[in-house]
């Protein structure tokens, strides 16, 4: 009989004493000559009673066992209730178009093509390996390649990121993707941990799996290939223009772009297209000692090696009403320069899959809402961006270099020692003040101020910004049920550049989403 267990929690001192499935089947009182198909089901880490308790991992397992066991912590398993519908062939007169090969493109691609349907992906950057080396350059020595860079390229923005998988998401299709993620190289843990990790090394190369894939059945990809116009009849679509000349027909067009795709915000503004301003965050990354965070997570156990390193995971809400949290911690990490327009300049973070470097940052960000955006308009939200990004350049040297200054310089105060910065190809020094406005800097001060009470070496961190592009400013409307626009007929906008996803994960459900409903259209 199939049984399952929640909530089991065992001492990290009992899994290093008799290894986790033992201590699993100990704290379960459970004979291993009495279980088989024992699966680890979650996974997560509870530290927060370290100094008195000490820190536990939480999980959920299901197991077989002959045995009627009748016990409070172990119930009878049940069937999961989560269908997915299975792939009928279906097809169209023309082939759908996806810009854009993030996850969300990809995932609605690798979907469609299970239907049947082959598509074509167009995408402004470059394939993995020609994308790396662009973006070694910006980072060695400070060219950036408009079109080919941290966000534009095959895999996204996430590709060269931290590669977190964590969402908070409800799907049918989360399972999916998860298991897809494992089906092209993910390590098999990423099912069952609360905090699911690939790294940008790992990811880079299940992303080419994946696409190799979807080219092996018959999808088309186009790189360095930029959707410069669209073509509608009667408000539909009926065609794109590629590269400034080239014309496409297409009636199925699929904007899977990330939040940096600007340009595309403004083909869809010029043509028509209803979009919506929409809230989003703005702050800086702050880098500090990664035993400076492990400690505060940790206590004394900081450094046990069956610990992983821990992320900075801090909110405060400022008298302004505004909230400030973090976002995006990149433990044992890199500050990146995610620049992708000229003159400009943003930050994000990134890690490898070890997370062996010293340091931990972590996005402290502020939210803004459409009223805080200069002038009126879907686009409002760009242009404030685009202030903050031209500051943080035209103060600067030149070459993409990012402004940077200490934590407690900002916060006004003295600090024994402070890290360095870790983003390529380096900072200058700034008055983070004149970069970011008054309405961003302001909550910052006061939250840092709180937080330097709570973790002892936080005004020891460094300051680097501004980080812009948390989520999409703009969210391109669209019908609940079919994913199509609710202004222009076969327009399927997904994913984060459309402002309905915000993260790897949650793309890529976007994304095979948004294709069942597409082949369910057609099936119907």
């Amino acid at each position: 009989m199939k049984y399952s267990a929640h909530d089991v929690k065992v001492n990290i001192s009992d899994i290093k004493r008799f290894g986790e499935y033992d201590a699993l089947l100990k704290k379960l009182s459970l004979d291993s000559r009495e279980v088989s198909d024992f699966v680890i089901e979650r996974r997560s880490l509870d530290s927060r009673f370290h100094e008195s308790k000490g820190i536990f991992y939480v999980y959920t397992v299901s197991f077989e066992s002959p045995k009627v066991l009748r016990r409070k912590d172990i119930s009878p398993a049940k069937a999961s209730a989560v269908i997915i519908p299975q792939a009928k062939k279906v097809s169209f007169r023309t082939r759908p178009v996806i810009v854009g090969s993030g996850p969300a493109g990809l995932f609605c691609a690798l979907r469609l093509t299970e239907h049947g349907i082959a598509p074509m992906i167009i995408e402004k950057g470059k394939d993995i390996q020609a994308r790396a080396k662009d973006v070694e350059d910006l980072m060695g020595n400070g060219m950036l390649d408009l079109d080919s860079n941290i966000q534009f390229g095959l895999g996204g923005a996430g590709t060269f990121s931290d590669g977190k998988l964590r969402t908070r998401i409800k799907s049918p299709f989360l399972k999916y993707v998860m298991d897809n993620f494992v089906r092209f190289g993910a390590e098999r843990s990423i099912l069952y941990e609360a905090k699911p990790h690939i790294g940008t090394d790992k990811l880079r190369g299940i992303v080419s799996a994946i696409k190799s894939y979807l080219a092996d059945n018959g999808c088309e990809f186009r790189f360095s290939t930029a959707l410069t116009d669209i073509s509608t009849v009667n408000g539909r679509i009926s065609g794109i223009i590629v590269n400034g000349s080239e014309e496409i027909v297409c009636d199925k067009l699929v904007i899977a772009a990330g939040n940096a795709a600007r340009d595309i915000f403004t083909i869809l503004y010029k043509i028509g297209t209803v979009l919506t301003a929409k809230p989003m965050a703005v702050g800086v990354r702050v880098e500090h000692d990664k035993e400076i965070i492990d400690r505060y997570n940790y206590g004394r156990y900081c450094g046990d090696p069956i610990l992983p390193v821990s992320d900075c995971t801090l909110t405060y809400k400022d008298t302004s009403g505004r909230g400030v949290y973090t976002f995006c911690s990149c433990p044992g990490g890199y500050v990146i320069n995610s620049s992708t327009e000229e003159g400009l300049i943003c930050v994000n973070g990134m890690s490898y899959s070890d997370r062996g470097n010293h340091l931990t940052n972590s996005a402290f960000v502020v939210s803004v809402t459409p009223q805080d955006y200069p002038g009126t308009g879907p686009l409002a939200g760009v242009e404030f961006q685009r202030l903050i990004e031209r500051a943080a350049f035209e103060k600067g040297p030149g070459g993409y270099i990012a402004p940077s200054m200490s934590a407690a310089d900002f916060m006004n105060i003295s600090a024994t020692e402070h890290c360095e910065a870790s983003i390529m190809p380096g900072t200058y020094p700034a008055d983070i003040t004149q970069i970011l406005p008054e309405i961003i800097t302001g909550p910052l001060r006061n939250a840092f101020d709180e937080f330097r009470g709570k973790i002892l070496g936080f005004e020891c961190g460094m300051i680097t910004a501004p980080e812009t592009r948390t989520s999409s400013p703009v969210r391109i409307d669209r019908d609940r049920i079919t994913f199509m626009s609710v202004s222009t007929e076969g327009l399927y906008p997904i994913g984060e550049g459309a402002g309905y996803a915000g993260g790897i994960v949650s793309s890529a459900v976007d994304g095979a989403a948004c294709a069942e409903a597409i082949a369910y259209a057609a099936e119907y």
